[in-house]
């Protein structure tokens, strides 16, 4: 018996260290979606490396997070993550944007609109066509509703960031009362 409660254990406290390896893993994207967000505050060389790290993100996010969140609270937060590498775009080339954000973006605009997750889950800001116009159109920003476009793009950003924020929290409360339910069944 001894032995079955040590395994238990074992087992528990590798729970634990996989869901703050997610949770870490979530505040890291958060970290580098505020550094692209805020990047007046930051280097050029920490904004690129936030811009390159949540492409990299939106690829791996899913084996990332598996098996402490959800496939849906990882897509969402894949999506949620979309606009910053957008608002980069937007504010460092008045919209120059790659294949590869236009392809990515692709995937949040069809989950919008083919109401993939409900208003409840991923609300659908009235400021996402202006990402729309940006990444999936491929229209130009002209420098003088240059500043007044970024504001309403950061909106969408700051939403997101709530969003994520909201998730994380959820995850972290679920994944505690998980591991605290299998510490009294121990006891």
């Amino acid at each position: 018996m001894k032995i079955i409660l040590q395994l238990l254990a074992i087992l528990q406290k590798g729970q634990e260290a996989e869901a703050q390896r997610v949770i870490e893993y979530i505040d890291a994207c958060l970290s580098h979606l505020k550094t692209i967000l805020f990047m007046e505050k930051h280097s050029q060389e920490e904004v690129e490396y936030s811009r390159k790290y949540l492409q990299k993100a939106h690829q791996q996010i899913f084996g990332q997070l598996d098996g402490i969140a959800s496939a849906k609270e990882s897509d969402i937060i894949r999506k949620s993550l979309m606009s910053g590498r957008v608002f980069y775009h937007a504010a460092k080339y008045s919209f120059e944007v790659d294949e590869q954000t236009r392809s990515d973006y692709n995937d949040r605009y069809y989950g919008l609109m083919h109401e993939a997750y409900g208003q409840d889950e991923f609300r659908l800001n009235s400021n996402e066509v202006l990402l729309k116009q940006l990444a999936r159109d491929g229209e130009q920003l002209e420098r003088d509703e240059l500043q007044d476009r970024l504001v309403k793009i950061k909106e969408v950003c700051k939403e997101d960031i709530l969003r994520i924020e909201t998730l994380r929290e959820e995850i972290k409360s679920r994944v505690v009362f998980v591991v605290k339910r299998a510490g009294t069944k121990r006891r």
